[in-house]
């Protein structure tokens, strides 16, 4: 599916494959991305307990991943399913922004778009970024 962009591609593809036929995972193989999912995180620590957290210049790559896992959950699993599935991941995303995050109500509002668009299947992939896109203060 070209519009995932990225994250959930190769899954995706191989749901269709196996739809037709049967497909083999070599465990052994090894994937390089050319830029480290880690880099850049911070950890962050709130009443004795850590949390790794996304920088805000670097969320816009956890966009793709979330809606298009969603996407996927309610074409593979059903409505009903995918909706238990959401609500758990709404309320332990809510709270690790409440709890760990800067920028509060940009990142809220940018992960309700992610779980809304996985939903509707809206696949506008310029839209990260102007989700996270911070308006520079007056008076710098």
């Amino acid at each position: 599916k070209k519009e995932f962009f990225i994250h959930g591609d190769d899954f995706e593809y191989c749901c269709r494959i196996s739809s037709i036929g049967n497909i083999v995972l070599n465990p052994n193989s090894v994937i390089l991305h050319k830029d480290h999912q880690k880099a850049g995180m911070e950890t962050r620590v709130v009443m004795g307990r850590s949390s790794v957290r996304v920088p805000l210049d670097k969320l816009w790559l956890r966009y793709y991943g979330l809606r298009n896992l969603i996407w996927l959950r309610r074409r593979e699993c059903g409505p009903r399913t995918a909706l238990r599935f959401i609500l758990k991941r709404v309320i332990a995303t809510a709270m690790g922004v409440l709890l760990y995050d800067d920028h509060k109500v940009i990142r809220l509002r940018f992960w309700f778009h992610a779980f809304v668009d996985g939903w509707c299947g809206i696949f506008d992939n310029a839209k990260p970024k102007r989700l996270t896109n911070i308006p520079a203060r007056v008076g710098r």
